[in-house]
């Protein structure tokens, strides 16, 4: 990823090669700096007790991935921590709700 600081890279080298590629893949495409970048990956192993920790692991699908990667945008939005327009937090937000009602139909849901 050209568009990374080695920094990014030596924060996801203990991890798995596909975790590697899907968190550095969503930082250049984010331009997130590597403090937003280790926070982002502390967040996601971030639990309650009780729950199950948030992990890519390699079963995660690229929809899962995706719908994590709309999410922490409209997260930063929301922290001021960064700037969409209108368009790209409504595309984020529909490819959420598509993600959701999948989820839904899968579980049995309506």
């Amino acid at each position: 990823m050209e568009g990374l600081s080695f920094g990014h890279h030596q924060l996801v080298a203990p991890l798995e090669a596909e975790l590697q590629q899907k968190w550095l893949a969503w930082a250049e495409q984010q331009q997130i700096s590597v403090s937003g970048l280790r926070k982002a990956i502390a967040d996601s192993k971030k639990s309650l007790p009780g729950q199950s920790k948030f992990v890519f692991s390699a079963a995660t699908t690229e929809n899962e991935h995706f719908s994590y990667v709309h999410l922490t945008r409209i997260r930063n939005v929301i922290n001021g921590k960064q700037t969409l327009t209108t368009e790209q937090i409504l595309e984020d937000a529909i490819k959420l709700k598509e993600f959701a009602e999948s989820v839904i139909r899968d579980m049995g849901g309506e």
